[in-house]
């Protein structure tokens, strides 16, 4: 290597050889190997191109240097393969060259691996764009079709299930409210499980694709082919992309169950790169409804700007499909996202939509069950009843109707926990539960809230631990039902100390358990539904301390509370009650003197806002515990019983 030296000042160079020989031989051959790609001659080159086609090498090309290029081409395709190959050639009369290649023989085999590995997305000249377009135009129509949709994919790594689901039918709802399978209609190329195997094994033979597992995971070189094709080319494919990914995203999620999130987590990459294509493309009205379907179901899984960017392509579509329905759906999407970020204050008004066929009265129903969630968020429970009950009175028995009332029966329930009407709001959550709904596992929770606040701890933690077993849930249901477990947990500390009457009590773990879920919300999108994940937590945390005698943290978390809850509707002057009693408690145990005025304002709080329901225990046993520990002082209970 010591005619590579040139490369660098050769004072330095020798102290570095002196102290780190292995390293320099290391840069020195990746400089070799980068040097030969940048000489790459591009499209006359024959010897490479040979070798991919063929796996075959001239008769003078003998081991090692024949392992050497093989093992170059497996690890790091053809840009490694082109490097390598005219970095070791003509080693017998080319010092340099020769060099290269007994480094490389004397590598251990994880290193030399990592190297080629590397030079796969080493740069290269342009020269290389057509040179692999000229290698792609000596193989079959069809391993160049599906080299072509693979480069419109426009992503590294393709989900093979992309082209399963595209061989069966698209679900989405028609507008008689029934399950509409629309036929696939794409490539006979993809269509045919034998020829797309085919022609994905030949563009794994030439190195411009990988299948890891469930992936094709596409060479980086393959991305530079645009340029090299010409522009019909990849207006031709562009268009085949969008149709489909627009096809294969999963749209409604009752009509794939569990699969939905991790079907749509998967092909999401691919969708957010098609629709880039939908400004140069004509569009069919079923084409256009599709793509709209697919960027509303995929804007659930993302946050930012990149939410708004997908349901701006889904507006755009949806402006030039003339669909009413559509135009609905983007305007109910667009207030739902609003009412997660705290944006509807204001009287809830219901989002229209046309009344020609069950779908859209389907869909009609929903925007009244979202409008009752709003009156919800400002406490009006009985005209959140008002509401679903108008709900139900307009639906039939299609199946997109019945999922509709199971919507209603969701949302009901939620209203009867708040009210504190325990017992029917765990009818109506089991009933969910027990006949598999889409909605189980948001009803499992609520449920096994409900079951806490009716004294049933034990089955509650044990329908959560049972849940918790299960493999299946992603990180985000996972937290959730952790955080459900803690709960029913903590409740049944509560129901023991207000049992046993008790004035202290220490759970560490627990403790420890809350901190850990106040950890995992660091993750979770910022919202409405944040902010109450967070007050339940929080709420958590302050009692514990409360119960073990450790005023301080009490009293901070306690305070904590007050700022969490600010500006968030009917639960603020609840919490300030809950946490006005709570601090009179703390000051009466550290010796201290209740105010009048404080206990003026709990009065006061009390009358104006009574009992509330929304976070477990902080509206039933712990303002009981509280009540109880201001009786055995003798004085006056400050919040009548539930």
């Amino acid at each position: 290597m010591r005619l590579a030296c040139g490369l660098l000042s050769g004072a330095v160079l020798d102290h570095v050889w002196a102290a780190f020989p292995e390293v320099v031989d290391h840069l020195l051959t990746e400089r070799s190997i980068q040097d030969a790609l940048n000489l790459f001659p591009g499209e006359p080159e024959r010897r490479v191109s040979t070798y991919i086609l063929t796996r075959a090498l001239g008769t003078h090309v003998n081991n090692p240097r024949a392992q050497i290029i093989h093992q170059s081409f497996e690890v790091g395709g053809p840009i490694a393969l082109a490097g390598v190959f005219y970095a070791t050639i003509d080693s017998h009369r080319n010092v340099q060259n020769r060099e290269t290649l007994d480094y490389l023989v004397s590598m251990d085999e994880a290193t030399r691996l990592g190297l080629f590995r590397r030079a796969g997305s080493f740069p290269y000249p342009p020269s290389m764009g057509s040179w692999l377009v000229r290698l792609l135009d000596r193989l079959d129509l069809n391993t160049k079709d599906l080299a072509g949709l693979l480069l419109c994919l426009g992503t590294s790594i393709v989900p093979l299930v992309l082209f399963d689901r595209a061989r069966s039918p698209s679900r989405t709802w028609g507008e008689d409210g029934e399950v509409l399978d629309t036929p696939s209609d794409i490539l006979l190329l993809i269509q045919d499980e034998q020829r797309f195997s085919k022609a994905l094994q030949e563009l794994v033979d030439i190195g411009l694709a990988l299948v890891r597992g469930t992936d094709i995971h596409v060479h980086g070189a393959f991305f530079d082919l645009p340029g090299a094709w010409g522009q019909p080319v990849r207006y031709q494919w562009r268009e085949e992309a969008v149709r489909l990914v627009s096809h294969s995203f999963p749209k409604h999620e009752v009509h794939h169950g569990k699969e939905y999130t991790d079907l749509c987590l998967e092909l999401l990459p691919v969708l957010k790169h098609v629709i880039t294509y939908l400004v140069e493309l004509p569009l069919s009205p079923a084409g256009m409804y599709q793509i709209a379907e697919a960027c509303l179901s995929a804007s659930c899984f993302l946050g930012g700007d990149e939410r708004q960017h997908i349901l701006h392509k889904a507006q755009y579509v949806t402006d030039r499909s003339n669909s009413q329905v559509l135009a609905a759906r983007m305007a109910l999407r667009r207030v739902a996202i609003e009412r997660v970020h705290g944006g509807c204050k204001g009287s809830p008004s219901l989002v229209p939509f046309p009344q020609g066929d069950r779908r859209s009265r389907a869909f009609s129903v929903k925007a009244g069950c979202f409008k009752a969630q709003q009156y919800i968020d400002l406490g009006l429970l009985a005209s959140a009843h008002d509401e679903l009950s108008r709900c139900s009175a307009i639906l039939s028995d299609s199946p997109f109707e019945q999922v509709q009332q199971q919507e209603i029966t969701y949302v009901r329930a939620k209203v009867c926990r708040l009210e504190g009407h325990f017992p029917m709001a765990r009818t109506l959550l089991a009933g969910l539960v027990d006949h598999h709904s889409h909605l189980a596992e948001k009803a499992t929770i609520h449920l096994s809230a409900v079951d806490c606040e009716l004294g049933h701890t034990e089955r509650a933690i044990a329908t959560l631990e049972a849940q918790l077993q299960h493999n299946e849930y992603r990180i985000r249901t996972r937290r959730r039902l952790e955080l459900a477990l803690a709960n029913a947990q903590l409740m049944q500390v509560l129901l023991h100390v207000k049992d046993q009457r008790l004035s202290w009590f220490s759970h560490s773990p627990l403790c420890e358990t809350y901190r850990k879920c106040l950890a995992g919300l660091s993750t979770c999108a910022p919202g409405v539904t944040l902010v109450f994940r967070r007050i339940s937590i929080v709420a958590a945390i302050a009692m514990l301390a409360h119960l073990r005698g450790d005023f301080d943290t009490a009293l901070a978390e306690w305070s904590r509370i007050l700022n969490l809850a600010q500006g968030q509707g009917p639960i603020e002057n609840y919490v300030d009650l809950v946490v006005a009693i709570s601090t009179n408690d703390l000051l009466l145990r550290r010796g201290g003197v209740v105010t009048a005025d404080l206990e003026n304002k709990v009065r006061i709080l009390s009358a104006r806002t009574g009992r509330q329901y929304h976070f477990l225990g902080l509206g039933t046993t712990w303002p009981d515990i509280l009540s109880g520990w201001y009786e055995d002082r003798g004085r006056e209970r400050l919040l009548s019983s539930t």
